[in-house]
């Protein structure tokens, strides 16, 4: 009959930040990521997310129906975010350059 080897106890990592400690969060730019232009917005939300259809208004796309004219753009980026990370960004978006 074969010996059992006794497994080896495995080392408990330690975390890298302790409870309490404060964390910021940054950007890592130091890898290619996508960028897009788009200088029309679309969003719509549910009861737990936010969503933001960026779209490129140019050049028009226009498709007429009845007696309107409806201008379909093309979607360059879809963004769904968690209704509570809005808070944070109305700031962020509301300052201005003074």
């Amino acid at each position: 009959m074969p010996s059992k080897t006794p497994k080896k106890k495995q080392p408990t990592k330690k975390p890298l930040v302790k409870t309490g400690d404060q964390v910021t969060i940054a950007p890592d730019y130091s890898r290619a990521f996508p960028t897009f232009y788009a200088n029309f917005a679309m969003v719509n939300h549910s009861q737990t997310d936010i969503t933001v259809d960026l779209c490129l208004l140019a050049p028009p796309y226009q498709i007429r129906t009845g007696d309107k004219t409806v201008a379909l753009v093309p979607p360059v980026a879809r963004i769904v975010l968690p209704g509570k990370m809005i808070e944070g960004l109305i700031p962020g978006v509301t300052r201005t350059g003074s």
